[in-house]
């Protein structure tokens, strides 16, 4: 039976509800570049994030975590690779999700071991 084929878009979307759901301040990180245009027509080329950023950015009340969404057939680029080893040498958590599954550990066990991720009380 052939692998049913999961969509990068899909498992962002999820991620980003999950996220929210555990109460997460949670930010959607683009990145690009683009040519735009002035009142005058004048054009300008601009990048904006940083070559290999995460996808989300989630913010606990004592933790950063950075998370790279994948499809089921996405591979991490090598600026994502050198951008995960940037932020986990700051100690901020770093996953690379192909389902909320892969979101759901770093909450699981919070009572018994909060040295993990510890939520916000709201």
């Amino acid at each position: 039976m052939p692998q049913l084929k999961i969509l990068e878009k899909t498992v962002l979307n999820q991620a980003l509800q999950y996220l929210r759901l555990k109460r997460c301040l949670v930010y959607r990180m683009n990145t690009g570049a683009g040519l735009f245009s002035n009142a005058t027509g004048k054009q300008r080329f601009v990048r904006f994030g940083e070559r290999g950023m995460a996808d989300i950015l989630a913010f606990t009340k004592d933790s950063v975590i950075w998370c790279e969404c994948k499809g089921s057939t996405g591979k991490q680029s090598e600026h994502q690779k050198n951008f995960q080893q940037e932020v986990e040498a700051y100690g901020h958590i770093y996953i690379i999700a192909r389902s909320i599954e892969d979101i759901m550990p770093l909450f699981e066990g919070l009572t018994s071991n909060r040295s993990r991720i510890r939520l916000d009380s709201r």
